[in-house]
């Protein structure tokens, strides 16, 4: 009985220490290391304005240089399967 009480504990604080450090935006330094590609599908003029401010979005964000990558062709197939 004394040890589902200390797992239940350790659990308790793992999740605790671990809402913590995502409010607080703590990443491990160095990750990612490089640009961050966001492959897309065909670039449509709508769509292509939208992607791009999610980049800006992400790059504030995470301060990561985010690249949006256009994939056109098949329908917008091959972006999907990147």
């Amino acid at each position: 009985m004394k040890t589902t009480g200390v797992r239940t504990l350790r659990a308790v604080l793992f999740a605790a220490v671990t809402a913590l450090l995502c409010v607080m935006g703590w990443r491990p330094p160095g990750l990612p290391s490089k640009p961050i590609r966001m492959i897309v599908g065909p670039p449509r003029a709508r769509h292509r304005r939208t992607r791009r401010m999610i980049a800006d979005g992400m790059h504030k964000q995470m301060g990561q240089p985010v690249v949006v990558d256009f994939r056109p062709g098949a329908s917008g197939m091959i972006g999907a399967m990147w």
